[in-house]
């Protein structure tokens, strides 16, 4: 288990039926249950890339953390998948993780519930 994962949640339950159902699952598993998440489409066209000469136009999710009042924004200017939601709550928890870091970690994280996300989405089908 990562290191500041709480040991006592249970992982085997995941439903990720929805964003919401998403935000929630990771929000108690990393122990973020007094944080507020919100999340905001916005436009491509809000995005600048200093890769591109800062023109606008590019895909993006990130958080803006405010820990004052214990709430994260993710923004993003396609549909937020599963592991955009682990990735950017895991900015939210370990905040001095570095950007390999949380790769690493959403990719093991990611990696470990993938059949029960199969599984329990067919049950969701039926």
């Amino acid at each position: 288990m990562e290191r500041g994962l709480s040991p006592s949640k249970e992982i085997s339950s995941y439903a990720p039926f929805t964003q919401k159902a998403a935000i929630q699952y990771w929000q108690s598993l990393l122990g973020l249950d007094l944080w507020q998440i919100k999340t905001v489409r916005i436009s491509e066209m809000q995005v600048l890339d200093d890769y591109f000469d800062a023109l606008p136009g590019h895909e993006f999710v990130g958080v803006c953390i405010d820990n004052e009042s214990l709430c994260a924004t993710i923004y993003h200017t396609r549909k937020l998948l599963d592991d955009d939601i682990l990735h950017e709550l895991l900015h939210v928890r370990f905040q001095d993780w570095t950007e390999d870091e949380v790769v690493h970690c959403t990719a093991k994280l990611q990696a470990s519930f993938d059949h029960q996300w199969i599984v329990s989405e067919a049950r969701a089908a039926v």
